[in-house]
């Protein structure tokens, strides 16, 4: 069962969930947007309700982000606002080499799905999935940060693993400014004939060295307007098992708002998005083919306001463990710890419980330290697994 609820939090935090904010959110001028282009937040406004969706309506601010940052980046491209942010195998690709934000366009890196890949090595005798869920394989998966983000990772050094260690022991620890945003995208490959229901893209097999045409179908994308982030996974409406096992939830932009899980798994789900969306989309000039996108849910906080673990999975990034999926309690897992050796041993908490499903509810303070010691056994890297897997040692002086 999918459950929500909101939270209370400071004014000054509040303002920040106003949609100019979140057009501030979204890009900080670059070659996206020319300076002034963007509209800013009132400082110091006062909050009031129509100003904090992130936590009052979580499901309609989850369709603002979703609406600026697939406008269009221009250029006379097809391409959109987040596919111009940095990739994250750039930003951490040498840790003796700060890295740079990207003129333009980023090369599309797509990998295996990290997620399954660590389950399996978890659970070997898991049954073995393909690169990526669903059929028509090979796809993949890419994660990128907006440039807030981007420009906070390389202030502190999170590029590599002393920066990230050293900051974390920092009184203020790692703590991503409000206006960061991340995706996590998901590929597979889609016949021509498709093209007009998917954000499609071409790109080279890296296997077979052939050009192939991806489709869009799943898209994380998680907000650091809130302390614990907002948290919201859009599907493309074809994936068979949309909802399946915990059904999906839109209060703002879907007919029905609450779809039930089917009886049989993979049979497909029919919906519909609202006309106040649609004209919202064709107002502010998204491509006919994001009207082929449903938000399944958005997530807030661990629990519901009657303690109840809150879940969150998307069917094609948490399939096989959609049903205990909760993505602000495994990202709270996100960690990193520098121990003894030559180099250092890098290590972190686990992504999945020993029966690769996941973790749910409220964090564990065990997670994260012995009883009775001041010294985590942990550190904690806000939210943010990309910190806990991908930096390296820095030898560089």
């Amino acid at each position: 069962m999918w459950t929500r609820h909101g939270v209370w939090l400071a004014g000054g935090v509040l303002a920040l969930a106003a949609l100019g904010a979140v057009r501030a959110q979204v890009e900080k001028g670059g070659n996206v947007e020319k300076a002034g282009q963007v509209e800013k937040a009132a400082a110091g406004a006062e909050p009031s309700e129509d100003k904090v969706p992130a936590a009052n309506d979580p499901d309609k601010f989850a369709w603002d982000l979703f609406l600026e940052i697939c406008r269009p980046a221009g250029a006379g491209t097809r391409d959109v606002r987040w596919e111009m942010w940095a990739e994250e195998d750039n930003i951490f690709a040498d840790p003796n080499t700060e890295p740079r934000w990207p003129g333009q366009k980023p090369q599309r890196q797509l990998r295996p799905s990290r997620q399954h890949e660590l389950r399996k090595l978890q659970m070997p005798n898991l049954k073995a999935l393909p690169d990526l869920p669903g059929d028509r394989a090979p796809g993949g998966e890419e994660v990128r940060i907006n440039r807030h983000a981007f420009d906070y990772v390389v202030k502190n050094g999170l590029w590599y693993q002393q920066g990230v260690i050293k900051t974390a022991q920092a009184p203020t620890g790692i703590k991503f400014p409000t206006d960061s945003l991340a995706i996590k995208a998901l590929w597979k490959v889609i016949t021509p004939a498709e093209k007009p229901r998917y954000h499609w893209d071409e790109y080279t097999d890296p296997k077979t060295k052939k050009p192939v045409t991806v489709g869009l179908i799943a898209l994380h994308v998680t907000s650091k307007v809130l302390p614990n982030w907002h948290w919201a996974t859009f599907e493309q409406e074809d994936n068979p098992a949309f909802a399946d096992e915990i059904g999906a939830h839109d209060s703002y932009g879907m007919i029905p708002a609450v779809v039930k899980p089917n009886a049989e798994p993979n049979k497909g789900y029919k919906t519909a998005l609202k006309p106040v969306l649609l004209e919202r989309m064709k107002k502010d000039g998204l491509s006919p083919e994001w009207t082929h996108y449903r938000l399944k849910g958005a997530q807030i906080d661990f629990t519901d306001s009657t303690g109840r673990p809150t879940i969150l999975g998307n069917s094609i990034t948490e399939a096989g463990f959609v049903a205990t999926s909760s993505c602000v309690t495994c990202h709270a897992r996100a960690s990193a710890m520098l121990g003894g050796g030559n180099p250092p041993q890098w290590t972190t908490l686990s992504v999945f419980r020993p029966d690769g499903q996941s973790d749910n509810g409220p964090v564990n303070p065990n997670w994260f330290w012995a009883p009775g010691s001041p010294t985590p056994k942990f550190y904690q890297v806000d939210f943010l697994w990309e910190l806990g897997f991908r930096p390296k040692y820095r030898t560089a002086k």
